[in-house]
């Protein structure tokens, strides 16, 4: 690495941390005041109100960074070459014949670094904080009653429904299971005053232990439901000592943080994690949870040439005013924007979400290359 790289680098971190600092504390600063009330309402309950927001707005500052890193690359090359232009630098350098691409070189791969790190972002970081981002300011205890998103379990043929779901408890309220007719004793329902969901352990799969159950009224009485594969679906009091006469346990792979965040669940969670769900849970999948995971694929490549693209108009399109290369930039922007969300839009009609995914990449790449031969001109 030499010299003119590591002065290329320093100024484009400086820029990039200034902007994301400024942009970061300015919305936090703004939605600490939006939600002031909401705020003193926790501190005042719960005593311990400047660790809640830093946990709070801890977890949305990676969630800030992942939806706005590509945009801060783009304006910290911009803001770089803008410096080099004001101090005279960039005419110096092509006069002790340094080339326009090898001034480029190093924003390139500094447009790899910010893309790496929101590759890790969203695969490591994100997926630790899924708790946290599904809190708005107005249930920050998830205490606060929520739409149960039905869904089925393909495995089991089970459709899970409920009144109202309270995360804090993983509990949904007046749940009912809709059971499939090779369930002759339940008579096509199971419902009951509350479910709570509970993790795999070494006595019993994951599933919904269902207290207070109302249909149907003789649970006591009922045998185990068993799966061809001689595994127990449905436990009953008759031969598990650890219910009350009043409860019952469903074994399935559909969590309740799923049921309560409808087709959105995927938005914070790794691809790894969609992957394993895919092959190993038993729910649907809709449409857009397999684009999530073709997008997540393309998403780096499809975001570093978004970064390519704008970098020779930052260079030779407004000569040396700001405003005009900023203009050229800014029109980047909506197109990358426009040509993403009418992709995803598309990909749930008359796409495919590969196709979608793939969409923006195959326009992107070929303008990349026409703009880069504006480097040789």
């Amino acid at each position: 690495m030499t010299i003119l790289d590591r002065y290329i680098l320093f100024l484009f971190a400086k820029v990039f941390l200034v902007c994301f600092v400024s942009l970061t504390g300015l919305y936090i600063i703004v939605d600490i005041f939006s939600n002031l009330e909401e705020f003193l309402r926790y501190g005042e309950a719960e005593g311990d109100l400047v660790s809640m927001l830093l946990r709070y707005y801890g977890a949305r500052v990676f969630d800030f960074f992942g939806r706005t890193s590509s945009l801060l690359s783009l304006v910290a090359a911009l803001g770089t070459i803008t410096l080099l232009k004001r101090g005279n630098e960039f005419t110096a350098l092509q006069a002790a014949g340094i080339t326009k691409f090898r001034i480029l070189v190093p924003l390139m791969g500094a447009g790899l670094i910010v893309g790496s790190l929101g590759v890790v972002n969203r695969e490591v970081w994100l997926p630790r904080f899924q708790e946290d981002l599904s809190h708005n300011a107005q249930n920050l205890t998830g205490g606060q009653a929520k739409i149960i998103h039905a869904d089925r379990d393909y495995k089991t043929d089970v459709f899970i429904s409920g009144h109202r779901g309270y995360q804090d408890e993983q509990r949904i309220e007046k749940p009912q299971f809709s059971l499939p007719q090779t369930m002759e004793n339940f008579r096509g329902v199971l419902e009951g005053a509350n479910a709570y969901y509970q993790q795999k352990t070494d006595e019993r799969p994951s599933g919904y232990l269902i207290k207070g159950v109302t249909r149907p009224t003789n649970i006591s009485e009922i045998e185990e439901v068993v799966s061809d594969d001689a595994s127990i679906v449905i436990y009953t009091p008759k031969k598990s000592s650890w219910l009350a006469s009043d409860e019952c346990f469903l074994v399935t792979d559909l969590s309740f943080d799923r049921l309560i965040r409808g087709s959105n669940w995927h938005l914070y969670a790794s691809t790894a994690e969609i992957i394993s769900r895919i092959h190993h849970s038993s729910s649907h999948f809709q449409i857009q949870a397999r684009l999530a995971i073709h997008h997540r694929l393309v998403h780096p490549f499809v975001e570093f040439t978004f970064f390519l693209l704008g970098l020779p108009l930052i260079v030779c399109g407004g000569g040396q005013k700001f405003f005009v290369t900023a203009a050229w930039c800014g029109g980047v922007v909506i197109l990358y924007y426009l040509l993403s969300i009418g992709f995803q839009f598309l990909g749930g009609s008359l796409l495919s979400p590969t196709l979608a995914a793939y969409g923006p990449l195959f326009v992107f790449a070929p303008l990349c290359s026409g703009f880069f031969h504006l480097l040789w001109k």
